[in-house]
């Protein structure tokens, strides 16, 4: 519990810790954008004052200038060159301080001035008195874009802070779930060396029992006696080294790619472990229903490792069954593929068990974890050696009407 605790208080200070680098990558950025804007500000008035020193040269030697500015009546002409020539000044002068943005300007006076402009966009100005012979004229000027420029300017790092900060929380998030994973994987494999010791320990006690029964009777010479004994030993040791195999199983099957692949004919293999099955199923009052009709059955495989995937599905149907087992198998070509399905009638997989059924270790809870055999491995074996035969495995079960297993592989 103060483990659980530990790893809760973890997880929330690093959401903490996550939310404060957030709040500060925008702060800086927000400080950012303010200096850009201070900085962009500045080169405008510094371009207007050079603009202002520029049209003082004109006006010492143009009176058309003069009069333009002070808005007295001129020709058409000399308005229009007087513009033009305004208009190279600021230009020139913006181009100096590096802002080449699409502007607007106007020369107005003090009355246009105190005009209310709230509610255009920003506007700069200088005053051009001391040059003309009326007082009160203002240059003043707009950029439209002025604001896609500034957003343009910082959009780059902007971008990049936003997309460290996402790869930081995705990774964050990603490690979380690894780590709940690994928790997960942990408590199974804790309940597999459980299950694991359990399945030992019965048939050593059992072996022990009859191997101290065997040495008592030894005196006696009673043969019947004995040789009850030594099959319970037998018996015993059987069930030590099948529960050894299905551990090494798995085991070879992950670590090694399969080979010594041969034609198979698999309703013959299905066949095989029907004849082993069939007495445990009549004994159980229940029946198989064999429907292969495949026109074809033929496929590349490991002879072996595919009888032991049947074998699985088959013990399978039996042992999660609290009633009289009907298993019916079937056979049919889907897409050039065989298509291999095992239906029961047993308790079935809830839905939330569903998705983790083919992992490591993972067993459905049956109440008593000894109720059923087994380590969790029949199914990540079996989806194993499909996938190695480029095969494939997908289930689909209603808790207490069954389970349906459907396995698909490619044909010769």
């Amino acid at each position: 519990m103060k483990k659980v605790k530990k790893e809760g208080y973890l997880v929330i200070a690093t959401i903490v810790v996550l939310i404060a680098l957030v709040a500060i990558q925008v702060t800086w950025i927000s400080n950012a954008v303010r200096l850009e804007e201070q900085s962009f500000n500045h080169n405008v008035v510094m371009a207007l004052n050079g603009a202002k020193e520029g049209i003082s040269k004109h006006t010492k030697t143009c009176n058309s200038m003069q009069r333009f500015l002070c808005g007295r009546a001129c020709p058409k002409t000399d308005q229009t060159q007087t513009l033009a020539r305004l208009d190279s000044i600021i230009h020139t002068n913006l181009l100096d301080f590096g802002i080449d943005l699409k502007y607007k300007f106007e020369i107005v006076n003090s009355k246009e001035l105190e005009q209310n402009r709230l509610f255009s966009p920003k506007c700069y100005q200088k005053s051009l008195n001391g040059l003309l012979e009326l007082n009160g004229i203002h240059l003043r000027i707009e950029f439209p874009d002025r604001n896609k420029f500034l957003t343009a300017r910082m959009m780059g790092m902007f971008v990049i802070s936003i997309v460290l900060i996402l790869l930081v929380m995705i990774s964050f998030f990603i490690t979380l779930r690894l780590f709940r994973k690994e928790k997960e994987l942990s408590l199974r494999l804790t309940d597999f060396v459980n299950n694991m010791v359990h399945e030992f320990q019965t048939p050593l006690s059992n072996i022990g029992f009859a191997t101290n029964l065997i040495r008592k009777k030894q005196k006696n010479n009673d043969l019947k006696k004995l040789d009850e004994y030594t099959g319970i030993i037998i018996t015993e040791k059987e069930k030590m080294q099948r529960n050894v195999e299905e551990i090494l199983k798995i085991s070879c099957a992950e670590k090694h790619e399969l080979s010594d692949n041969e034609p198979l004919n698999i309703h013959q293999l299905i066949e095989v472990n029907r004849a082993r099955f069939e007495p445990k199923v009549v004994n159980a009052k229940g029946k198989l229903i064999m429907n292969l009709k495949a026109d074809n059955d033929l496929v590349v495989g490991h002879r072996s490792h595919l009888s032991n995937v049947f074998s699985n599905l088959f013990d399978n149907a039996l042992k999660y069954n609290s009633g009289q087992p009907e298993i019916k198998v079937t056979t049919s070509v889907v897409q050039n593929k065989l298509q291999i399905s095992f239906q029961d009638n047993g308790i079935g997989i809830s839905p939330k068990n569903l998705p983790f059924i083919f992992d490591k270790y993972y067993r459905v809870s049956t109440g008593d974890v000894h109720t059923v055999k087994g380590f969790g491995l029949g199914l990540t074996y079996v989806k194993h050696v499909l996938e190695q035969h480029d095969g494939k495995i997908e289930v689909k079960s209603n808790l207490g009407k069954g389970t349906t297993f459907v396995i698909s592989l490619p044909l010769k």
